[in-house]
């Protein structure tokens, strides 16, 4: 399934690869939200196999762009993560390092449950994060944050997730 997202301008100076430039299709629980913003929406319960997909995919987006990112990642529906898939969350994270200190403007984590944070402090505790980041409640105030860490280090993008949704409506209206 291929999917197209709205392009924003680079940062100055900087290439900005976009989602078309990625061989397609993406993992199914990995989105362009407003490139250079990417979001990723676990499920209740995954196989391993699929979580080092999504993984996957999440690295190549990281090493193929060469300007600031951002991620809004929604862990609230997991009901349960194994040990090892926390680990293997961490190794992705450790791949990154380097990748993700110079270019992750940062990763707003949406977690709804103490079940869910305690996952998310798990991940943190194998690999401390190289960028900012924040947990919130609930995916637009994640979202919103996201937007602001983007347009800090940069890079044109609208501030408020609201005002994108408006303009996909009276775009999908015509």
């Amino acid at each position: 399934m291929e999917l197209s997202c709205l392009h924003t301008q680079p940062h100055e100076g900087r290439r900005l690869r976009t989602r078309t430039e990625f061989p397609l299709p993406l993992h199914k629980w990995v989105s362009v939200i407003e490139a250079p913003l990417y979001g990723q929406v676990l499920p209740a319960e995954c196989t391993d196999e699929e979580l080092a997909k999504m993984l996957q995919d999440v690295e190549r987006i990281t090493k193929a762009i060469d300007s600031p990112i951002g991620w809004v990642t929604d862990v609230s529906n997991i009901l349960r993560a194994t040990p090892r898939q926390r680990k293997m969350y961490a190794e992705s994270d450790a791949r990154l390092k380097d990748l993700d200190k110079k270019w992750c403007s940062g990763t707003a984590i949406v977690c709804r449950s103490p079940f869910t944070r305690g996952i998310v402090t798990a991940v943190h505790w194998i690999t401390p994060p190289v960028y900012p980041y924040k947990i919130f409640g609930n995916r637009h105030e994640g979202e919103r944050w996201a937007r602001q860490q983007l347009i800090t280090r940069g890079i044109n993008i609208s501030a408020d997730p609201m005002s994108l949704e408006s303009e996909i409506n009276q775009t999908l209206k015509r």
